[in-house]
């Protein structure tokens, strides 16, 4: 009588193909086999509460116009040497932003950089950096 040995794996679907083709061609062996799919994975757990981010209070008007400061600041200095590019003071996230940024100023849309009679701002992009520069009225 001829022994026999047992043995058990967890081995994905596709190896055990090749597995059990590879076995069946060895000679004076015996098959049996049972293939159990892979238990369905654990779901992640609930956020703890300590990845929520509490405020006291959202920010205010005054804290928006503080923050706007730095382009009233790049435009002021734009318009003091007019016709020089300047980068704009931000690094974009992307290029969309950075073109869809220029644009903007370009068409003074942002209350930093508006078109009036004196003069306007003109602006380009180049990667998700914006340079900006201001015409005096009848500059093109």
């Amino acid at each position: 009588m001829t022994s026999q040995k047992t043995m058990t794996a967890r081995i994905p679907v596709d190896v055990a193909d090749q597995l059990s083709a590879a076995i069946i061609n060895a000679r004076d062996t015996a098959l049996a086999a049972t293939i159990v799919p892979d238990p369905k994975p654990e779901p992640a757990p609930a956020a703890a509460s300590t990845d929520i981010v509490f405020v006291s209070a959202p920010p205010t008007r005054d804290d928006a116009r503080r923050s706007n400061r730095r382009y009233h600041e790049f435009a002021e200095a734009l318009r003091a040497r007019p016709g020089e590019w300047g980068q704009y003071p931000r690094q974009m996230q992307s290029t969309n932003s950075a073109a869809t940024t220029a644009a903007k100023i370009a068409r003074g849309i942002p209350n930093a950089f508006p078109i009036t009679d004196a003069g306007r701002f003109d602006a380009t992009s180049d990667g998700r950096t914006v340079y900006v520069r201001y015409l005096l009225g009848g500059e093109a």
